[in-house]
């Protein structure tokens, strides 16, 4: 019962009074775990990510640097939990679009699991396939072969059956673990 209390309190009395700008943006960058400017510039379409990022901070909504330099922040997470609903309840296809944007920016950033995370949650079987086929052998010979088993588990049941590459994939981690049969 308390939850509902918090809730109606961010909805009601910090994010209702914000200006249209910032609410979009809360809004549009609640699907990323962490956040800098460039990041959110690809996955909310602006150019003034980083600016925004210091306004949120300095007006104290709920926002955390995480390093020295202020490039990287996060939301507090019942704050971000809010408005990832909010997003979701006002246009799912919103957010898989935004999830697809975010996808692309970790990709061209080298970092997959984000990547991969992103595009499962966008729904792009076409991108999680890229992501695969780009990092599946670094990580299984590094030595990350629980990070490809989830990253395998992640993927839904009607994915699996339609693209062989993840057969491949499974099967590689099968190998990798000695499980032959």
């Amino acid at each position: 019962g308390r939850q509902r209390f918090i809730a109606d309190y961010l909805s009601q009395d910090v994010l209702a009074p914000l200006p249209q700008d910032q609410r979009r943006f809360l809004l549009e960058t609640s699907i990323l775990n962490r956040l800098s400017g460039a990041l959110c510039d690809a996955v909310a379409g602006g150019e003034d990510g980083q600016e925004m990022l210091e306004t949120l901070e300095r007006d104290n909504l709920f926002l955390m640097p995480l390093d020295d330099t202020r490039e990287w922040f996060r939301y507090h997470r019942l704050f971000r939990d809010l408005l990832r609903d909010e997003l979701y309840r006002r246009s799912a296809d919103r957010a898989a679009e935004l999830h697809t944007r975010a996808a692309e920016w970790f990709l061209t950033q080298d970092e997959a699991e984000e990547a991969f995370r992103h595009a499962v949650e966008g729904g792009e079987p076409d991108l999680v396939m890229h992501v695969l086929e780009r990092y599946f052998s670094a990580k299984l010979l590094g030595g990350e072969i629980r990070v490809v088993q989830r990253w395998l588990d992640a993927l839904p049941e009607a994915w699996q059956k339609s693209y062989p590459m993840i057969g491949l994939v499974r099967a590689g981690v099968l190998l990798a673990t000695g499980q032959f049969d």
